[in-house]
């Protein structure tokens, strides 16, 4: 599978001469899949829309994470909104 990997990386950087980035990214992406396959002995080319949504499921996060980073981003949007002065200089009279 580390061969089709490869080649699937190469086929992005060199036909389709995506981004390093991009490719990065989509390699880390299908190597977090073939690792899932592996995991639950699952060949990749067999894998069924039910063992799909396994996946699938698998990386979404719980209500509790987004619970957590909303609180997260709230608390801090309004710390920085009613806890920083707005601005240093006085108001003119």
């Amino acid at each position: 599978m580390k061969a089709l990997l490869e080649d699937f990386k190469n086929h992005l950087s060199f036909e389709r001469q995506l981004s390093p980035n991009t490719v990065a990214a989509y390699g880390a992406d299908v190597e977090s899949f073939l690792e899932y396959c592996e995991a639950n002995n699952k060949d990749p080319l067999l894998a069924d829309p039910a063992f799909l949504d396994q996946y699938n499921y698998q990386l979404t996060p719980s209500w509790q994470t987004l619970l957590f980073w909303t609180n997260t981003i709230i608390n801090y949007a309004w710390w920085s909104i009613y806890k920083l002065p707005a601005c240093s200089a006085k108001p003119k009279r």
